[in-house]
């Protein structure tokens, strides 16, 4: 796995290149890289290897194009998986990936909020195994959404 990780970096790197002014990732012939959107809203690129056929999205390829190595998981800062620019991208582990879970999330029934869930005589969220509680379920909502953008930076 990591052999074909180094492949496709080295790829990656010989045939694109990351228009910073224009937040855009271009081929050899200096055009914008377009890819199509998958199910889960994310671009994707269909790449062909010397050992096969790799589908890898466009947020990979940015992140790659500006650091060199392939990432583990990549954040989308404003929430937005069409916005690839670099300063809307930063590398996060899979559970901190986690925390922004909140827009496929559907509504709770209870609350009209995602993640928000009716306690007693309060509501209260779940980040990390943690449980917050609120009076108010709106309170609660920019809790959840202030804490699951709580990262270190790069």
């Amino acid at each position: 796995m990591e052999r074909n990780n180094e492949q496709l970096v080295r790829h990656l790197r010989e045939r694109y290149w990351y228009d910073a002014a224009q937040g855009v990732v271009r081929n050899r012939k200096n055009q914008v890289v377009k890819g199509a959107v998958n199910g889960r809203g994310y671009v994707v690129l269909d790449v062909l290897l010397k050992s096969g056929r790799a589908f890898v999205n466009l947020h990979q390829v940015v992140w790659v194009l500006q650091y060199g190595c392939m990432p583990t998981q990549i954040d989308h800062i404003n929430g937005n998986p069409l916005d690839n620019r670099i300063e809307n991208l930063r590398e996060v582990t899979p559970s901190e990936n986690c925390l922004n879970r909140l827009r496929p999330w559907k509504p709770n029934p209870s609350t009209g909020l995602p993640g928000v869930y009716k306690s007693g005589d309060g509501f209260h969220i779940v980040v990390g195994n943690k449980y917050y509680k609120f009076r108010d379920k709106f309170e609660a909502f920019h809790t959840l959404m202030l804490l699951g953008r709580m990262f270190k930076d790069n």
